[in-house]
């Protein structure tokens, strides 16, 4: 398989982006229960996700889906930093460099994202909180 140079992804601050947390993370949804009532119910996403890790490490003993970005889209950046050799880089990052992202918010008065949702996981490295972060840092907030 040919190398990829670079694979931009979404890289949250903890564990959240490796394949081990993909695979154990677990959903609700509702089902109806033994008397026909509405009950929550927990499910995994992807168990079969550690598995596939496991057998892609016995063939190549330094694939690493325990690195930051792993996870991403389902696992795709686990395998294109194992089979392509891609370098995984936070999206954030790599777009903040590409558009000079530090020179316009100095020079900016007010800073306008937009996001689908915010929730728990837009503080674990989202877009929006990433942008925030680099504004309050320069702008001295």
């Amino acid at each position: 398989m040919a190398d990829a140079d670079i694979v931009v992804c979404p890289i949250a601050n903890g564990g959240e982006g490796t394949v081990e947390a993909l695979a154990s993370a677990e959903m609700q949804c509702r089902v109806d229960g033994p008397y026909g009532e509405s009950v929550l119910a927990d499910y995994l996403i992807l168990p079969g996700l550690a598995h596939y890790a496991g057998i892609v490490r016995n063939s190549h003993p330094d694939a690493a889906p325990d690195a930051p970005g792993a996870g991403a889209a389902g696992g795709i950046g686990f395998a294109l930093k194992t089979f392509c050799h891609a370098e995984l880089q936070r999206g954030l990052i790599f777009i903040t460099s590409i558009i000079n992202l530090e020179e316009k918010i100095q020079s900016a008065d007010y800073i306008i994202i937009g996001e689908g949702k915010i929730d728990a996981q837009t503080m674990m490295g989202k877009v929006p909180a990433g942008i925030a972060s680099l504004a309050k840092k320069i702008k001295n907030l």
